[in-house]
């Protein structure tokens, strides 16, 4: 998690005080339970057509985890975040 600050500024850009501050932490460990082999089988061979919509996920039915998942059209979450906007000059 990151840390960050809360400064009250005045009119003239200076800090007129600090109100909050919040150390960085440590991420927690996270795991993921895809199978390898039978992501990559999905992804070879192109479970879904070309021109189809939809998704496939595949679950173990005993314990909820997810083995595979693949979706058309694709869809790139990275779009979404303001850090990434590319911006062109033209």
């Amino acid at each position: 998690m990151r840390g960050g600050v809360l400064y009250v500024v005045g009119p003239n850009g200076n800090i007129v005080t600090q109100l909050a501050s919040t150390d960085p932490q440590p991420a927690q460990a996270i795991y993921t339970t895809l199978d390898y082999d039978l992501q990559l089988g999905l992804q070879r061979n192109n479970a879904l057509s070309a021109g189809m919509q939809g998704a496939i996920v595949v679950l173990e039915r005993d314990t909820g985890r997810v083995l595979a998942m693949l979706s058309s059209p694709g869809f790139n979450p990275n779009l979404f975040e303001p850090e990434n906007v590319i911006t062109s000059i033209c």
